[in-house]
């Protein structure tokens, strides 16, 4: 009696979990669909982004907006709408230091002995309060610039970058630890600015911290 009741459950008891077996068949079968949907969809999304910005065009296929080898750069113009000439020449520092910092460009000294020539134009700065105390005293203020950037083959003047925008901001105090001078900050700003425009270049993108 006790084996016949062993036998007949070891019968039974597939077809009792087959059910169960098949349900998880299925949920992975629609997961697999699902997923390979959401693939499709990401990707069809990226490939239409990239053709309306070749930036990040260049940075879909894993390339550089330049390609290797091109290394020599020239500054042709920088120019600035309405923005002081403390600001212009804070950043014309800032983006030769970069320059001879990096270790995947240097400058040109003249258009006939560069591979690409770069102009800037500065553009949108501002400085406005953020914060306020009790006593009407501005504790906190936040510096802002924005720079469209033009970037062609000295050889062939073909665009590599055409109204390319990359923005800088800073937040600082002057009042509040840790202080910064408005001079101070105008520089940080200024470096950051050249420091995004290099990566664009030389990666077809920028970090935001």
């Amino acid at each position: 009696m006790i084996y016949n009741i062993i036998v007949a459950g070891a019968i039974n008891r597939p077809q009792n979990l087959r059910p169960v077996f098949y349900q998880k068949v299925t949920n992975m079968n629609h997961k697999s669909i699902l997923l390979k949907y959401f693939l499709i969809f990401s990707l069809l999304i990226l490939a239409s982004c990239s053709e309306s910005d070749p930036v990040l065009k260049q940075v879909l296929k894993g390339n550089r907006v330049i390609p290797d080898g091109v290394s020599r750069i020239y500054i042709d113009e920088i120019s600035a709408k309405g923005i002081g000439d403390n600001i212009l020449d804070s950043f014309r520092s800032s983006l030769r230091r970069q320059i001879n910092s990096s270790d995947k460009i240097s400058a040109a000294a003249s258009h006939s002995e560069s591979d690409i020539a770069l102009r800037v134009l500065l553009d949108e700065f501002y400085c406005e309060p953020t914060k306020i105390n009790s006593s009407r005293v501005v504790v906190e203020k936040k510096m802002r610039i924005v720079a469209y950037i033009y970037l062609k083959y000295s050889k062939t003047g073909e665009e590599c970058l055409n109204n390319k925008k990359v923005e800088s901001e800073v937040v600082y105090s002057e009042v509040n630890i840790p202080i910064m001078t408005e001079y101070k900050a105008m520089t940080v700003l200024t470096d950051q600015l050249a420091e995004r425009i290099l990566s664009v270049i030389t990666t077809g993108s920028y970090l935001k911290k």
